[in-house]
């Protein structure tokens, strides 16, 4: 944590720590949280402004509380634990280096910090500069299950779309004539990118995990004796058998059971045309021996092993 003294401001709570140079900016779209008129007395080229009161709120109705836009020309640092609150920060220039438990790296243009209520992490802006834009969200059910429970770092799929949003939001909101239907329209425009920039993190964790499940089941194709009952599979792959149970039947247009079954089977008929015995093959699909195997395929393929070998129409 670099030294306090060569600052102009610094904010010290329980909770948090932010260390202000003399040439940052910040531009509230909301009211301030901090006193601002105490910070501009004190510092000339330290400059935090707000809309002048009174004025509608009009990001409210979204449940973000606040935001703003910032500039820092480099040397700013913040520490931050337990926030009542979830950060959206999107980085339009320059960058800072992050720290998140003992995991450390760096902030860059275009990226989307995602800090979920209660946790902690630390930012210091590079010597280049630091130029974002941020919002905070009430905890609510609205935006709970988009943030998450984990800090992360993507790159914006909506960061350049949003910048210029924001901008207007920012002049009509301190302009004396600025458009109450402007003003609305681009809040809630606002709130709908930055649910969609978080859905594309929802939807890249789920394809990531769909894509895991069947990765699973397909790798066992030639060795079924390998694939786990459900409870076992499910507790692999972080999931309920529940959850393995209904991905199946979205996927495959059957339960977990019914399509290792029908590997199982699958593979049975093809080593029963390379001719081993059903006892070998018992083993490498995974029966406890030929007997119950023997069972299994006559309810199955509606024959007998012994008549599915010689039967070319089954393959």
């Amino acid at each position: 944590m670099p030294s306090r003294e060569k600052y102009a401001w610094n904010k010290k709570t329980d909770t948090e720590l932010q260390l202000w140079p003399h040439t940052s900016t910040e531009q509230y779209l909301t009211r301030p949280f901090i006193d601002k008129n105490k910070i501009n007395r004190a510092n000339s080229r330290l400059t935090i402004t707000s809309p002048q009161e009174p004025f509608f709120d009009f990001f409210a109705p979204n449940f973000i509380t606040s935001s703003a836009i910032t500039k820092h020309k480099g040397g700013y640092y913040q520490s931050r634990v337990g926030a009542n609150f979830h950060l959206l920060l999107y980085t339009t220039a320059g960058g800072a280096r992050m720290k998140v438990g003992k995991c450390a790296g760096k902030i860059k243009t275009g990226t989307l910090f995602i800090s979920p209520a209660e946790t902690c992490y630390e930012f210091e802006s590079l010597k280049s500069g630091w130029n974002v834009f941020w919002f905070h969200l009430m905890p609510c059910k609205m935006w709970d299950n988009l943030v998450g429970r984990e800090i992360r770092l993507i790159k914006s799929a909506f960061c350049d779309k949003l910048a210029p949003l924001v901008s207007l939001y920012g002049e009509q909101i301190y302009s004396p004539n600025g458009s109450p239907e402007i003003l609305s329209s681009c809040a809630d425009t606002i709130a709908e990118i930055l649910k969609a920039d978080l859905h594309t993190v929802l939807d890249f964790k789920r394809t990531k995990s769909k894509v895991d499940i069947s990765k699973k089941i397909l790798e066992c194709k030639y060795t079924p004796n390998l694939l786990p009952r459900l409870e076992n599979f499910a507790k692999s792959v972080e999931k309920t058998p529940q959850q393995i149970n209904n991905y199946c039947k979205k996927t495959y247009g059957n339960t977990y059971s019914k399509v290792v079954q029908k590997i199982k089977m699958t593979h049975t008929l093809r080593l029963l045309k390379n001719g081993l015995s059903l006892k070998q093959i018992a083993f490498e699909v995974g029966f406890a021996d030929a007997y119950c195997l023997s069972k299994s395929f006559k309810n199955y393929f509606g024959v007998s092993p012994k008549i599915a070998r010689k039967n070319p129409k089954l393959n």
